[in-house]
């Protein structure tokens, strides 16, 4: 099955910085404590994914988006491991949608490390597919990256576009701001230790 889909508004994402610095999407590295930068990747897709609906078409600068960073940092907060899961950024979404009285819910689709529990493909590109179709970022958690190299191990980044067909499932991720392709399917069939996608809607 065909699945392609886009985000409506990508340079909503696209943020520059005083220094002349052009990123897309929220980056970590940007938080200027130490342990922020290190497991600062659930906020960021979290803050990405709020900006993104709460400024589509706008372009806004960079003290507004370190701002979003920070703030939705009080609600979704890393553990000492991060946070490796679906279930966890859900609980910590949910806490700021609570927070700030947001008329939205989360949804979620895990991607086990188990092969035999997995959804099907479909069901995975589905999902991603289904949330840009409405027009919302996918956050995608990869615990480890299988044989995809654009991607990392215990980290989540941002879908911005699928193309999918019979062979590949090439993915536009927003990483730490930058823009990367990765295979989706390839990483379906090669990871180790599994993740998962959440969205908003």
């Amino acid at each position: 099955m065909i699945h392609t889909a886009k985000l409506r508004y990508p340079d909503t994402l696209r943020i520059g910085f005083p220094d002349g610095a052009v990123e897309y999407g929220c980056n970590q590295e940007r938080y200027t404590e130490f342990w922020k930068r290190m497991a600062g990747c659930g906020p960021c897709v979290a803050a990405t994914i709020f900006g993104y609906l709460s400024w589509r078409g706008e372009t806004r600068g960079s003290g507004d988006w370190l701002a979003l960073m920070d703030d939705v940092w009080l609600d979704v907060t890393p553990t000492m491991r991060g946070i490796p899961s679906n279930a966890l950024l859900t609980e910590r979404i949910e806490k700021y949608i609570a927070r700030k009285g947001l008329p939205l819910g989360v949804a979620a689709l895990d991607i086990p490390k188990e092969v035999s529990e997995r959804p099907p493909l479909e069901d995975f590109l589905g999902f991603i597919t289904r949330s840009l179709e409405n027009d919302v970022p996918v956050a995608f958690l990869t615990l480890d990256p299988g044989d995809v190299p654009t991607l990392d191990e215990w980290h989540w980044t941002i879908i911005a576009a699928i193309d999918a067909d019979a062979d590949t499932a090439v993915a536009v991720n927003y990483n730490c701001g930058e823009v990367v392709s990765a295979d989706l399917r390839r990483w379906y069939g090669t990871t180790r230790l599994g993740g998962g996608v959440v969205t908003l809607y």
